[in-house]
């Protein structure tokens, strides 16, 4: 299953959704800006953020699926 396939399942949310807003809820005080380690900031919308997240979740269950799949053609 490709990333693409993963993240089309994943789409509807889950609990990578509820860890990201989770996260966006303690770390963005002022709601919608991020600061560079630099303290520049940065505007970014939380569906953005979002968008991130759903990427990085399906990149990771992509590669845990393709890790398992070696696994069990390894046995």
């Amino acid at each position: 299953m490709t990333k693409f396939e993963v993240a089309l399942e994943l789409k509807s949310g889950g609990e990578w959704l509820g860890a990201a807003r989770s996260w966006m809820q303690s770390n963005i005080h002022r709601g919608d800006t991020l600061c560079w380690g630099s303290g520049e900031p940065v505007q970014l919308p939380f569906c953005k953020l979002e968008e991130f997240a759903l990427h990085v979740a399906a990149a990771a269950v992509a590669e845990d699926r393709r890790k398992r799949v070696m696994d069990n053609d390894s046995n």
